[in-house]
């Protein structure tokens, strides 16, 4: 007998067997009596091709394509085509040789790179994919059954990129703009089904051997299963491969128990919008990854495919109408199966919550305009971390579950679940799940299935999972091979998980059931899921950041002027909806390639241009309204001044004068633009709201420091080293002492993903600051504000310029930034605050999305150690229970509070994927606001909103007159986030509110303008999709909200007369 049919197995003769599997399989060793080589027993070029290279890299449609521009593809034509990003179109005219007649004829197509299949009216039929890794897709199926003789035609696209791009040495790597593509298959082949469903099993069975136990008694069954298999199969007699199927389906017909872990399984092809390719490539990503994924949907019947992004099916439409119409059409039959309810899969921290809530607002309208439903599942797979206001918006949006695998990402601590509730900071609950393969791109070979189980952490409280399979992140999707292997577990292979091919919603609504008894057992998260890598994400690409941020408040002061200046309806979706796209986990969080960016700011300049139109007519609308409103006592020229917040503030204001104005100014800046001091009500309007400032600012010089002084704070400056000390008087004692506003620079190079990632070793590497001796000037000295300049050399090439400014109605200290930061290489930077606050519970506090969070400002446990960089939306803070001080911003997140030092992260400057990231020139805010009392009392939340919505002003004429406001809210814990047209009625109006402190508030009133709005004629709480939950009573253009619990979201829909 021979060694190797002896049941006695040691593991040299073990690994000699995996071995000799591996080469019965391969696509290199052994092709010309392996087995995989009976798959295509016979090839014939394809020899009638024409071929098209467009020009200029650009990209067009088929309806675009001129006959007469192709030319022949011979033998001597060259067939590597190029550069990066350029795109050839080829013309394949096929006939069948008579010989193939009754045999099924697959086409193969091999050009290195991205391809699509269309039919000769311009549909598309396939995606391909080039190249040798595992992900490759080159095979078409032409016809089950020649005829022979047959005649085929077919225009293929060549993208001259990869499925993850074209990055040189890594994936990662800065884009090679002149990479070439070698077309290396142009062919037929002889299709062999039953050499493929004999191929399938046995690679199965070989999987089962190499990964199951080696001491049980399956695996070790497995081992021997296969090496009879090859023994039994002749590769050039086909009369033995029957046999050879019998003894793998013997194996393969052995069943589990009632016990065993059931895997429900659906494919998916992540699709980043932007990454390492451009928006419009995303465009042609999709046609080739949901083409194939509906040919696929043909042959296997029960196969579901879940794919997320309103923006993605909005783009298939336009461009590809009639793959349109064959996914709705499988979208009827439940097999393509929209996830997700959110326009884009967003980034889950730095957006706002208005941001997250339009996101959810415009998918779900999509999905339910579209598809006639809504989904139930919110789809975010690769964020870099979830907001705890998050599932509070799920629910408002109609959606009850949530799926990510991001978390198994954590570079420091075990995320422990993997099924779950998860509470956010209201207390809303939804269902979440990690697929315990730890992958959203799973491959469902033996080893996924084993691990799914092994990693599956609420053991013996559930029996259920969900996995996530087929290529992603460049799409792709799932392939046959993936299909073939599913319905193979589908069938209880004994020692394998069941697979169930089903959709994210089957899961869900099979654990619903499972945890419906009285001693259901899973374990509930509280709060924001906090990533533990991708940190650098908060602070890269700040260009971006700051665009997102300035855009999110331009469109929502539109919409609030809109309304305020009585004008008709106007449609803000396009700019909402760039403003969402632009919110895609590889965009906003400064990991896509430079490219990306282009689009990205060329967005923000459309959404910035349209909204700073829209003001000024706004605004010359409300001067016009109230023109011929003379009041006698007040004949000189006014200050218009609007206030979108919804709180009375008194400031000091900078507006630029006219040059025949007759203004009666306290002070002029330094840049000749005039400072007054106002007062304006809530959401509101006022054409004299110029008062006497009852404060006035005092400033002085010594030889070492400039001092500031305001009736709240006094401020030093270090004529040296340009630090600050801050010393309150209300509380009379110094809040900063020992320097503040310290610029570091740290050496900032990560483990692997460049712009990802900052570690936590960063700090342990200062870089000396080129020049510590800053240059000072005096700018303005009061009476209104102070403002004084800085400069300072950070490295040889980059340099730093700061206004520190104080008004003299505020312990608010503004300094607004500009920086030159050029040819920086692995360089972060940031601004430190060594404070004498002690948190005696050793929290920080961080402003949320419609709310705020607490972190541990100490290093106790690897859990408070993982979060040495955190982020907040506009604020963060440290307070004692009477005093504290808070860091607002005006674009910036990352930060950072240990023991009683703050510091706020303000560039990066990574090489991979853009080697051009953040160089160039910025500009930004951030402030400190020492304060009284807490952070609610002492007014932290309204300050920073004041920072990032300043006052509205413009001068008028003495003929306008007078003032209004939209609403009148009695609660100060309540904030009005938005006011916007409703979407169905666009003379209703609905607005946004929530509880900003963190308590119950009862009895919120809110008020109408008559004058503006109209008489109320109805008024009801709705979602956040507007559909109608509740009818309020009202009274007198009044109506009582009722009780706001802690951060709790409300959205109230007035309709008027």
């Amino acid at each position: 007998m021979s060694v190797l049919t002896n049941n006695t197995i040691g593991e040299a003769k073990r690994k000699i067997l995996l071995d000799r599997f591996e080469k019965f399989t391969s696509d290199i060793y052994y092709t010309d009596v392996n087995f995989k080589s009976k798959v295509y027993p016979e090839r014939r070029p394809i020899d009638d091709v024409l071929y098209y290279s467009v020009p200029e890299l650009a990209r067009i449609p088929f309806s675009d394509l001129n006959s007469n521009l192709f030319k022949p593809l011979n033998e001597r034509s060259n067939r590597t085509f190029g550069p990066s990003w350029s795109t050839h179109w080829f013309l394949l005219n096929i006939t069948v040789p008579d010989e193939w007649a009754g045999k099924s004829v697959h086409l193969i197509w091999n050009s290195s790179s991205e391809a699509l299949i269309f039919n000769m009216k311009g549909v598309p039929l396939q995606g391909l994919t080039g190249g040798d890794g595992g992900d490759k897709r080159h095979e078409f199926p032409l016809i089950s059954k020649a005829f022979g003789g047959d005649k085929y035609s077919f225009y293929i696209e060549m993208a001259c990129n990869g499925l993850f791009g074209i990055g040189g040495a890594t994936m990662i790597s800065e884009p090679d703009k002149d990479r070439t593509f070698e077309l290396k298959k142009c062919e037929i082949a002889v299709f062999d089904e039953e050499a493929y469903e004999l191929l399938m099993d046995f690679k199965l069975i070989a999987d089962m051997a190499a990964h199951l136990p080696q001491d049980s008694n399956r695996g070790s069954q497995a081992l021997l299963t296969a090496n009879k298999i090859i023994n039994k199969c002749d590769t050039r007699d086909r009369s033995t491969w029957g046999d050879a199927s019998k003894i793998a389906k013997s194996f393969l017909n052995q069943h589990n128990g009632d016990s065993q872990h059931t895997i429900y399984s659906t494919g998916h092809c992540h699709i980043d919008v932007a990454w390492l390719w451009p928006y419009d490539e995303t465009k042609r990503k999709c046609a080739r990854s949901w083409s194939s994924q509906l040919s696929i949907m043909n042959k296997f019947k029960d196969y579901k495919f879940s794919q997320s992004q309103a923006q993605l099916y909005e783009w298939t439409k336009q461009l590809y109408p009639e793959l349109y119409d064959q996914i709705k059409q499988k979208v009827q039959e439940g097999q393509f199966v929209p996830v997700g309810g959110s326009w884009v899969e967003m980034d889950g921290i730095l957006p706002s919550g208005e941001s997250m809530a339009r996101q959810f607002l415009y998918g779900q309208r999509f999905f339910k305009k579209e598809f006639g439903k809504y989904c139930t599942e919110f789809w975010l797979p690769d964020s870099f971390g979830y907001s705890g206001q998050l599932p509070q918006i799920m629910k408002l949006s109609n959606i009850d579950s949530f799926v990510t695998q991001k978390m198994s990402w954590n570079n420091i601590n075990k995320f422990p679940h993997s099924t779950m509730h998860w509470q956010g900071l209201d207390g809303s609950r939804v269902w979440a799940h990690f697929p315990p393969m730890d992958n959203y791109c799973s491959q469902v070979h033996v080893k996924d299935m084993l691990f799914n189980v092994s990693n599956f952490k609420q053991r013996g409280a559930s029996n259920i999972s969900l996995c996530l399979f087929g290529f992603g992140d460049g799409g792709g999707g799932p392939n046959y091979d993936m299909l073939e292997r599913l319905t193979r577990f589908e069938k209880n292979i004994d020692s394998v998980p069941i697979a169930k091919l089903s959709s994210a919603k089957d899961f869900f609504d099979r654990l619903k059931k499972e945890q419906s008894g009285p001693d259901h057992q899973l374990e509930v998260w509280h709060g924001e899921l906090y990533f533990e890598l991708h940190r650098g994400c908060y602070t890269s690409q700040a260009s971006t950041k700051r665009g997102n941020r300035f855009c999110q408040v331009a469109l929502r002061n539109v919409e609030i002027l809109n309304l305020m200046s009585r004008s008709d309806d106007l449609d803000l979706s396009e700019e909402w909806k760039l403003l969402l796209l632009n919110q895609f986990h590889d965009v906003l969080p400064g990991s896509s390639i430079g490219l990306a960016y282009v689009d990205a700011i060329d967005y923000y300049r459309t959404i910035t241009k349209n909204c700073e139109d829209h003001i000024s007519t706004f605004t010359n609308q409300i001067k016009s309204t109230c023109d011929g409103n003379v009041d006698l006592n007040h004949l000189h020229d006014h200050v218009l001044t609007i206030n979108t917040c919804s709180w009375d503030r008194s400031q000091v204001v900078e507006y630029a004068l006219p040059n025949d104005s007759n203004h009666n100014v306290a002070q002029i800046s330094h840049d000749g633009k005039a400072l007054s001091f106002v007062k304006v009500q809530q959401l509101g309007y006022d054409f004299d709201s110029q008062k006497l400032c009852p404060d006035q600012i005092q400033l002085t010089s010594t030889s070492d420091f400039i001092q500031i002084k305001n009736q709240f704070v006094r401020l030093q400056i270090n004529q040296q080293s340009g630090h600050i000390n801050l010393f309150d008087y209300r509380m009379n004692r110094w809040v900063i002492e020992n320097g503040g506003n310290e610029f570091q620079l740290f050496e900032d190079v990560p483990l692997f993903w460049d712009a990802w990632d900052v570690e936590v070793y960063h700090v342990d590497k200062p870089i000396r600051i080129h020049d510590p001796n800053v240059k000072l000037e005096i700018l303005e000295s009061g009476p209104l504000r102070a403002c004084v300049k800085l400069q300072i050399q950070l490295t040889q090439n980059s340099r730093l310029t700061q206004f520190i400014k104080v008004h003299a109605n505020s312990s608010r200290i503004d300094f607004h930034t500009l920086v030159d930061w050029n040819h920086e290489q692995h360089v972060m930077l940031k601004s430190k605050f060594p404070t004498t606050i002690y948190s005696p519970h050793q929290m920080a506090s961080f402003d949320a999305q419609f709310g705020h969070l607490q972190r541990p400002t100490h290093r106790n446990t690897s859990w408070d150690w993982s979060k040495f960089e955190v982020h907040c939306q506009m604020w963060f803070d440290l307070s004692e229970f009477d005093f504290g001080l808070a860091i607002l911003n005006d674009c910036k997140h990352g930060c950072s509070v240990l023991n009683n030092e703050m510091s706020i992260s303000l560039l990066r400057s990574p090489k991979s994927p853009d080697v051009n990231c953040d160089m160039g020139h910025h500009e930004f805010t951030y402030s400190l606001y020492s304060h009284e009392g807490n952070l609610q009392s002492g007014n932290v939340i309204q300050e920073a909103y004041q920072l990032n919505y300043p006052l509205i002003c413009k001068t008028a004429s003495g003929n306008s007159y007078g003032k209004d406001s939209l609403f009148d809210l009695s609660a100060h814990s309540v904030v009005i986030d938005a006011v916007k047209r409703a979407e169905d009625d666009r003379r209703s109006v609905v607005v946004r509110l929530y509880e900003s402190f963190g308590g119950r508030v009862d009895h919120v009133v809110l008020g109408v303008s008559k004058l503006i709005l109209g008489q109320v004629k109805r008024v009801c709480r709705v979602n956040i999709l507007e559909e109608e939950l509740e009818e309020l009573e009202f009274q007198d253009q009044h109506v009582d909200l009722g009780v706001f619990g802690a951060f709790q979201i409300q959205s109230i829909k007035f309709e008027f007369e």
